[in-house]
């Protein structure tokens, strides 16, 4: 529970990623927008919350050091502004406010992956480090439901639209549970963190709502005095530990980090396996399959089985769902093999998906872009964000990040112009597939971190 009260504001980058896919054909009605200018205010609109994760995510470490919780706290503020800025409509300052936002959620996936590290074991990261992919995803499920529910589904009905708001003041529910669960229940910071720091009294008082001592150790529950005593142990061979560990760390600086000898090939492996991640195209195909639908209601001319409206809530639920059963090939695994396997079937769905659009064969083709959600979702969607724990010094993490949002922000600007152009949607996927040719690639080079973390 401590983790999940740590892992809500991960909610906000799914929400970065998906929460301008259903309004954007209501906004750029409302705006006023051009026919041939949509494609361009669109990816702009979309693609502010994602450089705002980016950039959080880069320069994010500095910014979570005096505290975990403290971060939260702070960026909930920022976040609350930034929601209050989208809701006021008019396209500079949606923009801004889509930043701050996004921005705000790359914060809060720091504090979480952070979380993750400073207070499970090792044996637990495999499991509970998806907790930052996992939540993404229920953000993406979430915005797809709350503009399914919400939003007119006749054109006719958009420029006249209130109801856009609700999508973009959402996120203030995210704001408010997290600051309840962090400030009533769990009141505190991640379990190294506080033991690094001596603050004692705050761990003596935390570790028995998280860890139950081992009835090997022989412990007398009952006696207080006992319980205490054991907690006091382990906090002093942990300090050690932990104390060891930070003179180690703090020898290595940013610049180590990078371009070091012993450290720069583990960062840029990483780095350019997150980049890989992002070649998957799972958000160009996420953010914009609001757009491949649309392509697809004209081919049909409106005989498509489901709105656009639908297909998109039902890209959500698989989503969250298939996010969700990642953590068990994680937990069982290497991360290699995860990795190649999942990269290699994402390059196979996507081939299949364009032979398909190009066929006519709309509906296999839309259910093979939920297996291609699922094979992301259940390989490298979680992994990635493991794998870079495992391998990187703390000071790399902002630059694997940064580069990771970076990758999704270019495949999400570039999407839409693709497929208006002579690629459309059978070359737009043909791309992808050799994309993910070039990752699988890459990831038979890497090694094998599972178990092997110090």
């Amino acid at each position: 529970m401590y983790i999940l009260s740590m892992s809500v504001g991960s909610l906000h980058v799914g929400w970065a990623i998906l929460g301008n896919t259903q309004t954007a054909l209501i906004l750029m009605e409302q705006f006023g927008i051009a026919e041939d200018d949509i494609k361009l205010y669109n990816s702009i609109l979309g693609n502010c919350g994602l450089i705002g994760v980016m950039i959080g995510s880069l320069f994010g470490g500095p910014l979570i050091m005096k505290g975990r919780r403290l971060a939260i706290y702070f960026f909930s503020i920022s976040l609350v502004i930034g929601v209050v800025f989208t809701l006021i409509q008019t396209f500079p300052t949606m923009c801004i406010g889509r930043f701050i936002c996004g921005f705000s959620g790359g914060i809060f996936q720091m504090c979480n992956i952070k979380a993750v590290q400073e207070t499970l074991p090792n044996r637990l990261v495999g499991v509970y480090g998806s907790s930052s992919g996992a939540f993404l995803a229920i953000g993406v499920f979430l915005a797809a439901l709350v503009g399914g529910v919400t939003l007119p589904t006749d054109p006719e009905d958009y420029a006249d639209d209130k109801m856009w708001r609700i999508t973009y003041g959402f996120p203030l529910l995210f704001v408010i549970w997290q600051l309840l669960m962090i400030s009533l229940k769990w009141k505190y910071e991640p379990l190294d963190f506080l033991i690094k720091r001596e603050r004692d009294e705050e761990v003596l008082k935390f570790l028995p709502l998280i860890y139950d001592i081992p009835k090997r150790k022989n412990v007398d529950l009952k006696d207080k005095q006992a319980v205490s005593d054991y907690y006091k142990i382990f906090i002093a061979k942990r300090r050690i530990e932990l104390i060891a560990a930070e003179a180690e760390a703090a020898k290595v600086t940013f610049k180590d980090a990078v371009f070091g000898q012993d450290y720069y090939r583990a960062t840029w492996m990483s780095a350019c396996l997150n980049i890989g991640n992002q070649f998957s195209a799972i958000g160009p195909v996420c953010i914009y399959s609001s757009t491949i639908l649309d392509e697809v209601m004209k081919e049909t001319d409106g005989e498509f089985p489901i709105t656009i409206r639908e297909g998109v809530l039902i890209i959500g639920a698989v989503t969250m769902v298939s996010a969700l059963l990642g953590v068990f090939p994680a937990k069982f695994m290497g991360r290699k093999l995860i990795l190649t396997s999942s990269h290699m079937a994402l390059a196979i769905t996507h081939a299949i998906i364009a032979i398909l659009y190009a066929i006519k064969s709309f509906v296999a083709m839309y259910i093979f872009m939920q297996i291609f959600i699922f094979w992301f979702y259940i390989g490298t969607g979680n992994v990635s964000f493991i794998y870079a724990g495992e391998a990187c010094v703390d000071q790399a993490m902002g630059v694997v990040l940064g580069v990771r949002w970076m990758t999704e922000m270019i495949m999400s600007f570039t999407i839409s112009f693709m497929i208006a152009s002579n690629m459309g949607v059978v070359y737009t996927f043909v791309v992808y597939a050799i994309l993910n040719v070039i990752a699988f690639a890459f990831m038979c080079t890497l090694k094998e971190t599972r178990g092997k973390t110090p």
